[in-house]
């Protein structure tokens, strides 16, 4: 039977995941190296320790039954420890330790007086799916693909799955815009719940929260699905050719090179490789790392 990849731990892979597609779409090569040989950055984003934050308040929030205030102590305790980390880097919107603090104090409070007005009820959290892609199939048949779900409810009657994000801007509130986000149609695909919901902490001097739901069409959930079975078997034989093609893009609007993190490996220069990535490959662990990536932030 078929494997995805031998992860860098030695692993043979062969279940799929959102993270893992769209970081393959963006680039083959990079791809490669960072699920089968290894590489990771070597820089720690606050907004990744941010947007953890913020889960885990909300999470706290619900299972503590919902009392005033839970919320925003809860991420106060989160938060607090973060100031002592080294090595984060704070965007010019989240500007330091303090600020991103006030921040999510704020969007905690706005999120427990908001939550009544988003109908939801039966919350769980973090629900992990799995689902076979090609059933019985002879040469792809034991290959999966997983997903975690932030928040599954309820909403007049039905279920509805939640994405949690953070994010600097908006989301735009035009009606349909959320069945075009392919992270979300995807997750509607393998769960088989048509309904979806962004709920956005958007950073800022005046934060706020966005509660964005939409219906995803039962052909965009389709499409979603053959596009994650196209993309497992490019990577099936890719894996075999031992063939993960750079994907290289240097002009504006297709300028990624420029900012990603591998930039030092296809340049040939291994210092600024060394500044930016570590590797992961003699590390020995019994889960990869890339495994328990957040679904993203």
């Amino acid at each position: 039977m078929a494997i995805l990849y031998t992860s860098a731990s030695g692993r043979d892979v062969r279940t799929h995941s959102y993270s893992a597609g769209h970081t393959f779409n963006e680039c083959n090569r990079k791809f490669s190296l960072a699920r089968r040989k290894g590489w990771r950055r070597r820089e720690q984003k606050a907004s990744f320790e941010f947007g953890k934050a913020i889960e885990d308040a909300i999470q706290y929030y619900h299972d503590d039954g919902m009392k005033t205030g839970t919320a925003v102590a809860k991420f106060g305790a989160l938060w607090t420890p973060v100031q002592h980390a080294t090595g984060l880097t704070y965007s010019k919107k989240e500007k330091n330790w303090t600020s991103v603090l006030d921040m999510g104090l704020e969007l905690m409070w706005k999120y427990e007086e908001q939550f009544p007005s988003f109908g939801l009820s039966d919350i769980k959290f973090q629900l992990n799916y799995e689902k076979e892609v090609f059933p019985g199939d002879p040469t792809y048949g034991d290959l999966k693909f997983t997903a975690y779900i932030d928040m599954h409810a309820k909403r007049n009657g039905c279920p509805i799955i939640v994405d949690i994000k953070t994010a600097a801007a908006s989301f735009p509130e035009r009606p349909g815009m959320l069945r075009l986000d392919d992270q979300l149609r995807t997750y509607s695909w393998v769960t088989g719940v048509p309904d979806v919901a962004f709920l956005v902490f958007v950073k800022g001097k005046t934060p706020r929260v966005q509660f964005l739901t939409d219906t995803v069409p039962e052909e965009d959930r389709l499409e979603a699905g053959r596009i994650v079975g196209r993309d497992m078997v490019a990577i099936v034989e890719a894996n075999k050719a031992d063939f993960f093609p750079k994907i290289p893009g240097v002009r504006f609007p297709n300028n990624h090179c420029t900012f990603c993190e591998m930039l030092g490996i296809c340049t040939g220069d291994d210092k600024l490789r060394d500044e930016k990535l570590v590797n992961i490959s003699a590390m020995p662990t019994e889960k990869d790392w890339l495994d328990t990536l957040g679904e993203e932030e």
